[in-house]
């Protein structure tokens, strides 16, 4: 709302003001006219008028749209697509998986005269040292080494940290070794009786320079 604003008119007063002067000698005139009227205007005009719009226009409407609009329909699609075919491969693969010496897993062992394998003996026993080659594969596998052994070099160390070589005689000739399908091929070297104590037992084979170890006690 615009309030006009007040505007107020002030009338100046103005007074008039009779100047004198002298002027050339006057003639024989011995009435003197003297203006002793003075105007003063003392009105003042004022505007005290204030025009204030008081109306407040007031849009109380609401418009409320109540109307619920509700798609009930349900599309049910009640089809079931049901592949009941099943592709079974029956072909048998008969190849055998191919190996090489690479395959081949060297073993070390500690047996007595029977060929028995065990960790634990005793002074008494007579012990032999064995290292094979074994084939895990379903083929067999062939490998050369340079000399007519398998098990090229043995070493017996103690608790105590000792070493102990056993020496190996071997042929001169090289020689081909052939590991049937999950068999195994290898050499025993005849060892003895040994001192109670903790050992372990390290063999080196002729091919490719793999070895193998294992651990084993001799009692009292």
């Amino acid at each position: 709302m615009t309030v006009p604003s007040l505007v107020l008119l002030a009338v100046l007063p103005f007074a008039l003001v009779a100047c004198t002067g002298t002027d050339a000698p006057a003639k024989d005139d011995t009435a003197a006219d003297a203006d002793t009227d003075t105007d003063t205007d003392t009105d003042t005009d004022t505007d005290t008028d204030t025009d204030t719009d008081t109306d407040t226009d007031t849009d109380t409407d609401t418009d409320t749209d109540t109307d619920t609009d509700t798609d009930t329909d349900a599309d049910a699609d009640t089809d079931t697509d049901t592949d009941t075919d099943t592709d079974a491969d029956t072909d048998a693969d008969t190849d055998a998986d191919v190996c090489d010496v690479e395959d081949l897993v060297f073993t070390a062992e500690v047996q007595d005269r029977a060929g028995t394998v065990s960790s634990t003996w005793t002074s008494s026993d007579h012990l032999f040292f064995a290292g094979y080659a074994n084939n895990p594969c379903a083929t067999e596998v062939s490998f050369e080494t340079s000399t007519g052994c398998l098990v090229t070099d043995a070493v017996l160390t103690s608790s105590s940290g000792v070493g102990m070589s056993t020496g190996i005689i071997c042929t001169d000739a090289i020689t081909t070794w052939t590991v049937p399908a999950g068999g195994r091929v290898g050499d025993r070297l005849e060892t003895g009786m040994l001192p109670a104590d903790a050992y372990r037992l390290t063999l080196g084979f002729g091919y490719s320079s793999a070895s193998a170890s294992t651990d084993f006690t001799v009692t009292r």
